[in-house]
């Protein structure tokens, strides 16, 4: 395996990661916009979060496992998705497509809703 296939697998590695944290995120986003009620914007929060959750999904080069990562139940949503921008690092298909402005947005929309 050459140097560029172990980058690019670490790279997918992370992305993976990052997929599992921004699904938690959706379901949490979910699960308090069912307890707020109908009208509550944690509904769009959720979808939003969830759609970008699969655009990061569909970079993925090949399918990954991903343990358990450490305290993701004790985290809120602001939380998990400012884990997964950490992980996200200088992507440029990441950056290129967009989706690094919309995490950022959803980021900023989860501070404003005090999630």
């Amino acid at each position: 395996m050459s140097t560029t296939d172990i980058a690019a697998r670490e790279s997918d590695e992370l992305m993976a990661q990052v997929v599992v944290l921004l699904d938690r995120a959706a379901l949490l986003a979910w699960t308090d916009a069912e307890a707020a009620g109908v009208g509550s914007p944690l509904h769009d929060l959720g979808l939003g979060i969830y759609l970008v959750r699969g655009t990061v999904a569909q970079l993925l080069a090949v399918r990954f496992h991903v343990d358990e990562l450490e305290d993701i139940h004790e985290r809120s949503v602001l939380e998990l998705l400012t884990d997964a921008e950490s992980l996200t690092g200088p992507r440029t298909d990441f950056i290129s497509s967009g989706l690094a402005v919309e995490l950022c947005d959803l980021i900023r929309e989860a501070r404003a809703l005090g999630c």
